[in-house]
């Protein structure tokens, strides 16, 4: 099945609602959606992927992508309606802890396409522990999502329970970019 992009605005706030597979075929259609958006300066955003049957490492890094370009600032992304299959993809490759999940479109709009935070802690795995951003950096949000997006995604990279080679493959990519992108900005070792 294609994927199908319904888009809507709520107040500041886009709304795409992804319906189908989102997979290496079809991500082009998404990442040309979102690149539009973001050109023309939008970046407050909620996904909505209660109708969303599949998705791959070409998705994945979509979401990574478009969690990156509006982290700080005014900037905001919510994901919501993540069936068990994806979630657990999701879960899988560390990405619940990068994204502000919401039960409901409603939920996710409400809060404004909150910025990317890492889910509460569980007695199963723990995030790791970030350093609160410096107020005097200017690029300080940016790099504290990368921080976490490294360290979740690096997690996920050297699981060894039933982990998909491409979502391994896709981890450990994203980890090391990631990992590279947050040392360039602040012009320090990003330690983890």
């Amino acid at each position: 099945m294609p994927l199908e992009i319904r888009e809507s605005r709520e107040a500041e706030i886009v709304v795409l609602e992804l319906v189908g597979r989102l997979d290496t075929k079809t991500s082009g259609a998404l990442e040309k959606s979102v690149a539009t958006h973001l050109g023309a300066g939008q970046r407050r955003f909620v996904l909505d992927l209660a109708g969303m049957e599949y998705v791959s490492s070409a998705g994945l890094r979509i979401f990574l992508m478009l969690a990156k370009k509006v982290s700080g600032g005014t900037g905001g992304l919510a994901l919501c309606g993540l069936s068990p299959q994806v979630k657990e993809v999701f879960d899988i490759a560390g990405f619940t802890r990068l994204f502000t999940l919401a039960a409901s479109r409603a939920e996710a709009v409400a809060g404004g396409g909150k910025a990317p935070a890492p889910a509460p802690k569980s007695a199963k795995a723990a995030a790791p522990k970030v350093e609160p951003p410096r107020a005097a950096a200017p690029s300080a949000p940016a790099e504290s999502l990368a921080s976490r997006a490294a360290k979740a995604l690096g997690s996920a990279a050297l699981a060894e329970h039933t982990v998909a080679p491409e979502v391994r493959d896709l981890a450990a990519r994203a980890a090391a970019l990631l990992a590279r992108g947050a040392q360039g900005k602040s012009g320090r070792k990003n330690p983890g």
